[in-house]
């Protein structure tokens, strides 16, 4: 493989595996070990639709988080627990805060697109 052009960082989009980069800037192209070949702006694409889906994954993860830290400020408030209460209820507040703010993130980012 290291015949045909020069590996790269990069990861096929397909099967994951490294990349090796051919041709030249008038016909750059990429491929990798299994035989899948893509050029810049199909890695590109690949990998803006990869990086949306994990930061709307790290958002949904934030929010889930906030809401088991609400829940679990309501049982201890409940039972009595009532420094455990505001330690859960200010680490919601938190897990909150950063959940919409990842949100917002997302969405100011996909509005520049």
């Amino acid at each position: 493989m290291d015949q045909l052009g020069t590996r790269t960082e990069l990861v096929c989009p397909d099967c994951s595996g490294p990349m090796w980069q051919l041709g030249d800037s008038q016909d750059r192209r990429f491929r990798c070990y299994l035989g899948h070949v893509t050029t810049a702006r199909q890695l590109l694409d690949a990998n803006t639709n990869e990086l949306e889906s994990a930061l709307w994954s790290a958002v949904r993860a934030l929010h889930d988080r906030a809401s088991m830290l609400e829940t679990l400020a309501h049982d201890a408030k409940q039972i009595g627990s009532g420094q455990a209460a505001e330690d859960y209820a200010h680490r919601a507040r938190e897990a909150r805060d950063q959940s919409n703010l990842a949100r917002q993130f997302m969405l100011d980012l996909r509005s520049t697109q």
